[in-house]
């Protein structure tokens, strides 16, 4: 490691958080998804979700395909 064109000068570890307030935040956060995804017997729950076209939306295949609610407005 001493004649590399980009020597490393140390060694970095990177350990997300484990205490108790993040593994809460984390369990509770898969139980929400649980509950607005899956019903009490385990099949999924269709839901109509809101669109929200902004300028990003000119790179998206919805978009392409005119599926997007920005095509629908631009048209009007």
């Amino acid at each position: 490691y001493e004649n590399l064109d980009f020597a490393q000068k140390r060694i970095q570890e990177f350990i997300p958080p484990n205490g108790k307030n993040s593994v809460n935040q984390a369990v509770t956060s898969f139980d929400e998804f649980l509950a607005e995804c899956y019903d009490s017997n385990g099949k999924t729950i269709e839901k109509e979700y809101t669109k929200q076209p902004g300028k990003l939306c000119d790179y998206c295949k919805a978009f392409e395909k005119n599926l997007c609610d920005k095509n629908q407005n631009q048209t009007k």
